[in-house]
C-alpha cells in the first residue's frame, strides 16, 4: 500500500486508499463510492503494540462490507452505471495495518 494511491483489491469493484494527513477522498472517478469505518481502530492494544483486530471485529467488518456491496449492487442496477467502492482511511500506521488486514 502506498499513501495517496488507490490500490485495487477486487479489480473494478473494490479499492483501498490511504489518505495523506487529513485529506478528503474524491479525487478518483466521479462515480466511485467512498466508504470508511472505525473497524481498524477497534484493536485493544497493550503499550505501544498494535496488531490484527479480534475475530469478532473481523466478522462485524465482513458483515458491514457485505451490506455495502449489496447496497452498491442495488444502486448500480437502478442507475445503470458501473461504480467502484473505495475503502479509505487517514494516514495512521496502526490503523493502516489493521485496515489492510481487514480488507
Amino acid at each position: 500500500w502506498e499513501v495517496g494511491r488507490e490500490d485495487p483489491v477486487i479489480d473494478g469493484c473494490l479499492s483501498f486508499l490511504i489518505l495523506p494527513g487529513a485529506d478528503q477522498p474524491g479525487s478518483g472517478q466521479p462515480n466511485d463510492v467512498y466508504v470508511t469505518s472505525e473497524w481498524p481502530e477497534l484493536y485493544e492494544h497493550m503499550g505501544e503494540g498494535f496488531g490484527p483486530v479480534n475475530l469478532g471485529v473481523v466478522h462485524a467488518f465482513c458483515n458491514w462490507m457485505e451490506k455495502k456491496f449489496r447496497q452498491h449492487q442495488k444502486e448500480e442496477r437502478h442507475s445503470g452505471e458501473t461504480r467502484k467502492i473505495v475503502y479509505y482511511l487517514a494516514e495512521n500506521t496502526a490503523h493502516q495495518t489493521n485496515a489492510a488486514f481487514l480488507i
